[in-house]
């Protein structure tokens, strides 16, 4: 059984925004997001990565980049934003903490952008961070993930 949507829940909950933040198409992650959750839920979760210009009747897609970069999106620069919105309302320079989750080769350059990295266990971004030594918290399920704004809390 999936942890990701018990996972949601808990966020939305306690109040802890979610994002999601791919080297993928709005469209597609739109629709896997509706699937997983269901509409009302996932309409909760901002969404940023690429986009796509869809022919009214679905027979072609051009995708839109983000940016101009091998995957169309630096998250990096997307997680940066992040810092940038988060400030801006609070008081007393208290920005929240930016948790990122990532697997892959995408998430790379944005690893070192968060407060707490969390890299799935056995994939390609905690090999860059054991090579790079960057600190990161290893995970098999988002299970895994949710203990740490538990303990938080």
């Amino acid at each position: 059984m999936s942890t990701f949507a018990p996972s949601i829940k808990f966020c939305r909950a306690n109040s802890i925004p979610f994002d999601t933040i791919s080297a993928g198409l709005k469209p597609v992650l739109h629709r896997v997001l509706d699937t997983f959750l269901g509409e009302e839920e996932s309409s909760h979760i901002g969404i940023v990565a690429n986009d796509a210009e869809i022919r009214d009747d679905g027979s072609k897609w051009k995708p839109v980049w983000r940016h101009e970069t091998r995957l169309g999106h630096d998250k990096a620069l997307s997680v940066q934003e992040a810092w940038k919105e988060a400030e801006l309302p609070c008081e007393n320079g208290t920005v929240p903490m930016i948790v990122f989750i990532g697997d892959g080769v995408s998430d790379l350059a944005a690893a070192v952008e968060a407060d707490v990295l969390f890299a799935r266990r056995g994939l390609r971004l905690e090999e860059y961070c054991v090579e790079k030594i960057v600190p990161y918290l290893p995970f098999d399920t988002f299970a895994d993930i949710q203990r740490k704004p538990e303990a938080i809390i």
